[in-house]
């Protein structure tokens, strides 16, 4: 049913066989609260993730503001252990983590954080809705 392409402690990241997608499932318990993972990629402008949606476009982009400055992390061109880019969105019912900006370094970060129970092989999803 799955072909296991990634796994980080953790956390898996699973093609589908029955359609043509990828998904991220646990591979033990997490509660409300616990961190799940990073979306890493490049951090940039929101004005150049813009741009370079203009010249090629990418699901990967994933647009939010921090004390009021627009960013983009730009999660494109993949890189080793880089798994939040394939999780799904989830229907309201399903929705089982939440999307976070933290700052290190005083950097904004976006963190995958359980918003409920997740069982060891659940799905990682949360709401793409706008983060702006």
């Amino acid at each position: 049913m799955f072909k296991t392409l990634y796994i980080i402690p953790c956390i898996v990241v699973s093609l589908f066989e029955f359609f043509s997608g990828k998904g991220v499932f646990a591979t033990k318990e997490f509660f409300p609260g616990d961190f799940l993972l990073e979306y890493a990629g490049e951090l940039i402008s929101a004005e150049e993730g813009e741009n370079r949606e203009e010249t090629l476009p990418s699901v990967f982009r994933f647009f939010f503001k921090c004390k009021d400055k627009g960013y983009c992390i730009d999660a494109t061109t993949p890189k080793v252990n880089q798994v939040g880019r394939f999780v799904n969105h989830g229907e309201k019912q399903e929705i089982n983590s939440s999307m976070k900006v933290l700052l290190n370094d005083g950097l904004p970060v976006l963190c995958l954080f359980a918003i409920k129970h997740i069982k060891a092989d659940m799905e990682i999803l949360y709401d793409y809705g706008i983060f702006l």
